[in-house]
This record gives C-alpha cells, sequence and structure tokens, in this order.
C-alpha cells in the first residue's frame, strides 16, 4: 500500500515538472492550440447571389383557352367562310374548281343544265319585241298622207253645203213667185240637209285622225312592254341563278358534288375559306368580364406547338423556341351573352394573315387586362417573408445586408413589381441565399445575376 502511494506521488511529481518545464521553455505550442481554436470559430459573413432593382413593363393576364375559327362579317367585309348552295334545284353541267384552289369572289365555280330556262328566255324575247312593236304600230297609226285627205274631204263636203245652200235658196225665192213645184224645193233641202251631214262625218273623221291614238291606246301597249320586259328579266335572272359563283374570296376546301348529280336548295356543293382571314374564339370567366375590353393586347401560343417545343431537351432552348413562337394580337370583339351552363363569355381575337394556324385549331391565349408601365423590379427570387410574414427584400450596401419592407405587386416573366420607402432603382438585392437572413448581417457577394438585364415582359 505505501509503495502505490509512492508510484502516485512521483507520476504527479512528474506531470507537475513536465507542464512547468513545457510552459517555461515551449510556449508556443500552447499558442498554437489557443490559436487554431481562434481559427475554428464561425465565420460571420453569409455568400449570398445579388441583382439589381430597375424598371420594366409588367402585365397582368387573363388566360383561357380559344379555337381558330374564319373571320365572321364585318361591316365592310364579307365573311372569310361559306357553305356554297345553289338557290334552285337542277342537275349539275360542269364543275369548274378544283379542292385547294385559290379563288376570288365572283369566280364561277359550277354550272346547272340550262336548256329549259334558255328556251324560257328567247320566249320571253319573243313576246317583249312583240309588244313593243304593238307599241310603235299604235304611236305611228295616223300617217300624214291619210290626214292630207281626211282634209280635202271636209273642204270638198263644205262646198257640197255651200252649193246645196245656195240651190235651196234659190228654189226657196222661185216657189214665193209660184215659178217652181214643191217637189223641186224638197228635193233642195233634202240635197242640203244630206250635204251637212257629209261634212260632220269628214269633219269627224278629220278630227280623230288628227287626236290618234287615243292616251288609253298608248298606256295599254305601253303596259303589254312593261310586262314583257318584267318576264324577260325574270327569266334570264333564273338563268343566271343556274351559275354559281364564289361569294367571297378564299380556298376551295372541299367539294360535295360531281357532274350529272341532281341537287336542290339543301344542298351544299363545297365549302371555301380565306385562310388568311382567321381569328380565335375564346372563352373568358366572367368574373373577369368588367375587365375586358376591345383593343387590349393579347399573346397566342398554339397548343400544339407548344407541346411540340417542350419535348426538346434543353429548356433553356424550349422556352425561347415558346417564346418566338408567341402571336401577338388584340381583342376584337367581346361577347354579349354568358354561357349559363360554363359560366363563360365568349372573346374574338384577330389573327395576323400569316399566323400559319389552322381553322378547329386548339390554341391557349393570354389577354393584359392590367399594365404597369416603368414601374421599379427585381427578379421573383428577391422577395420573401421575414418571420412575421412580411414580403421583404436584403438590400445589400457595403458588404453588409439589411431587410426592406416591400409590397409586392404584378409579376410576369420571372420579375416581380415592388414597392417601398426604403428601396430605389439600381439597388442591390440578395437573389439568392436571402432566406433566413437575419435583420442585418455582413454578406460575400458570390455572383452579381444581373437578372433585369434583357428583361422584356
Amino acid at each position: 500500500m505505501k509503495a502505490l502511494r509512492l508510484i502516485l506521488k512521483v507520476v504527479l511529481f512528474a506531470a507537475v515538472a513536465g507542464g512547468a518545464w513545457v510552459v517555461l521553455f515551449h510556449s508556443e505550442w500552447v499558442k498554437s492550440e489557443h490559436k487554431e481554436e481562434e481559427e475554428a470559430e464561425p465565420v460571420t459573413e453569409v455568400p449570398v447571389h445579388v441583382s439589381k432593382i430597375g424598371r420594366a413593363t409588367l402585365h397582368r393576364y387573363v388566360e383561357c383557352l380559344g379555337i381558330v375559327v374564319p373571320e365572321l362579317r364585318r361591316e365592310g367585309k364579307d365573311a372569310a367562310s361559306a357553305r356554297i348552295a345553289s338557290p334552285l334545284a337542277g342537275v349539275v353541267s360542269d364543275v369548274l374548281c378544283t379542292e385547294g384552289q385559290q379563288v376570288q369572289k365572283g369566280t364561277v365555280l359550277f354550272k346547272l343544265d340550262d336548256r329549259v330556262a334558255r328556251s324560257d328566255e328567247g320566249k320571253t324575247e319573243a313576246a317583249l319585241a312583240s309588244a313593243q312593236a304593238t307599241l310603235a304600230k299604235t304611236k305611228a297609226s295616223t300617217r300624214p298622207e291619210q290626214l292630207a285627205v281626211a282634209r280635202i274631204a271636209v273642204e270638198k263636203a263644205k262646198q257640197g253645203v255651200a252649193f246645196a245652200e245656195k240651190s235651196e235658196q234659190r228654189q226657196i225665192a222661185l216657189a214665193k213667185e209660184q215659178l217652181t213645184a214643191s217637189k223641186q224645193l224638197e228635193e233642195s233641202a233634202l240635197q242640203l240637209a244630206s250635204a251637212r251631214q257629209d261634212l260632220a262625218s269628214a269633219e269627224k273623221q278629220l278630227s280623230l285622225l288628227e287626236n290618234s291614238p287615243a292616251p288609253e291606246e298608248i298606256a295599254e301597249a305601253a303596259a303589254k312592254v312593261s310586262e314583257a320586259e318584267t318576264a324577260l328579266a325574270a327569266a334570264r335572272l333564273q338563268k343566271s341563278l343556274l351559275t354559281i359563283k364564289a361569294p367571297t374570296a378564299g380556298k376551295i376546301l372541299k367539294i360535295n358534288i360531281n357532274v350529272g348529280e341532281p341537287l336542290d336548295a339543301t344542298t351544299v356543293l363545297a365549302e371555301l375559306m380565306d385562310l388568311k382571314r382567321l381569328e380565335v374564339l375564346g372563352t373568358i370567366p366572367a368574373s373577369e368580364m368588367s375587365e375586358l375590353k376591345a383593343g387590349q393586347a393579347v399573346e397566342i401560343q398554339s397548343l400544339g406547338s407548344i407541346a411540340e417545343i417542350s419535348l426538346h431537351p434543353d429548356p433553356d432552348v424550349a422556352n425561347d423556341a415558346i417564346k418566338q413562337a408567341v402571336i401577338k394580337s388584340t381583342v376584337s370583339s367581346i361577347g354579349l351573352q354568358i354561357d349559363p351552363k360554363s359560366d363563360t363569355i365568349g372573346v374574338r381575337v384577330a389573327l395576323p394573315p400569316d399566323s400559319r394556324l389552322i381553322p378547329g385549331q386548339s390554341i391557349r391565349m393570354k389577354v393584359a387586362v392590367q399594365e404597369r408601365a416603368n414601374c421599379l423590379a427585381v427578379p421573383e427570387a428577391c422577395v420573401f417573408n421575414d418571420k412575421v410574414g412580411i414580403p421583404v427584400i436584403a438590400v445589400v450596401e457595403n458588404g453588409k445586408s439589411s431587410l426592406a419592407n416591400i409590397t409586392p405587386g404584378l409579376h410576369e416573366n420571372g420579375l416581380i413589381e415592388i414597392e417601398g420607402k426604403e428601396i430605389k432603382e439600381g439597388d442591390t438585392v440578395v437573389s439568392a441565399g436571402a432566406y433566413g437572413l437575419p435583420e442585418e448581417t455582413k454578406v460575400r457577394i458570390l455572383q452579381d445575376d444581373d437578372a433585369m438585364r434583357g428583361k422584356k415582359p
């Protein structure tokens, strides 16, 4: 037991002596350990990525689906499509168009058998010619030589009356002196009466010739001419309806009939459409109706092209291709009636002639119902909520970041509108690594994202 205690005392003494020796002769060993402990303390600088507060024009969109359709008829423009039919029943004699053919308005497309119509036209032309001849004959029924003969007859009758009057007066004078018989007196009186009747007849004949034809006769003949002209016009119209023309310019999409086939007024002969005059018919929720206006900017994308482009293995290439596939347009018209089944309203948007879209194609449409021009904006990653849920951004100045309260607004294409009293254009803000930063801390900038450069919402 005494030996154990002695050993312990020797060990303790050796330890104390060794420590004293280290302190006296190798103090750097102790300092080195302390230095390593100091260097092991956590670093207070936080590595972050930054961006700049810039200005941009941002929009709020109402998105919807739509379908490509031909334009409706508008003031000064025909409809962009037509289902061509015949106004008359008949038999097709000629098909003068082909599928895929581009035609102009008024181009002859079909002809129907017109033999009966041509026969009717000939009959009405003959009837008109006859009526016109009758009218001309009626107007020219009195010739000048007839009037001359009638006037001569009147003069001759007057002379006869004058001679008969003188003869009668002579007989009366002789009768007073009883130098003539009563029979001769009676004969002279009869001759005078006959001469006067001849004069009256001649004068009546002259009056008829001078006033011929009567207005009633001319009116009757003219009415027959007008009736014949109307009948001819109807026959020619009937014949013209057997020639079917293009009601508008466009491309023949489909032909539904062949030569020799019968048809009626309900038969669709062909379908015609102007593929350069298309529009999108979209449906917008009725709740958004109050914000829609004609003329608002619209972005149109084909669902088929989006799906195809999105399959590209490089996301950046796919996104750029989708942006290039966007068609810019404006709202043409807004429907006036809400569909009670879907609670939506129709919106029509005109397409440019070179849109390369086809009727029936499904598209996605974005209507810009609100625009904020030249507003302060940062990448969406710059904005986050602090511990109490208030939207903030981390502003970097002199190597330190501090949180600034902001009011977020519109966001588009990765940018978000911000408003705040403590921020201004050009301020540096944390774009990555901001979440969880304390109220104020040192930061070490890893990279300036410059996310506002080249942004075109």
